[in-house]
């Protein structure tokens, strides 16, 4: 079977500056104002679901520490038995597919990571 991976680019002209007063630095303060307006709410992914604990940990801005950024939900026993079992039975299914799908896999995670960054 043939396969054919995109080649990467790495094109310097497509970079962004966010220098000083440029579209783009302006963006990212919209963002980042934006961001501290209202905390994240961060959910556990177990089994592909999202699970909220009710005990949580405050996310602090890296820059000013009394700014709560997003308060994580925090796993415990019974958490991290599901998680490791559902791993494992994932692990399975992963093992026995061929090398070249599972690169296709991370190839679209990465481009729906990168067409998501509204930035």
């Amino acid at each position: 079977m043939s396969w054919n991976v995109e080649r990467p680019v790495n094109d310097v002209n497509t970079i962004r500056s966010y220098a000083p007063n440029s579209p783009d630095r302006h963006k990212l303060e919209e963002e980042l104002a934006r961001m501290r307006q209202t905390p994240l709410e961060i959910p556990l992914i177990i089994d592909g679901r999202e699970v909220r604990t009710g005990t949580v940990v405050d996310v602090p801005c890296p820059d000013d520490k009394a700014v709560i950024l997003a308060r994580a939900h925090l796993a415990g026993p019974d958490e991290l038995r599901r998680a490791a079992e559902s791993a494992l039975a994932a692990q399975a299914a992963w093992a026995r597919m061929d090398w070249y799908h599972r690169v296709a896999v991370f190839a679209k995670a990465a481009t729906l990571l990168a067409v998501s960054i509204p930035i």
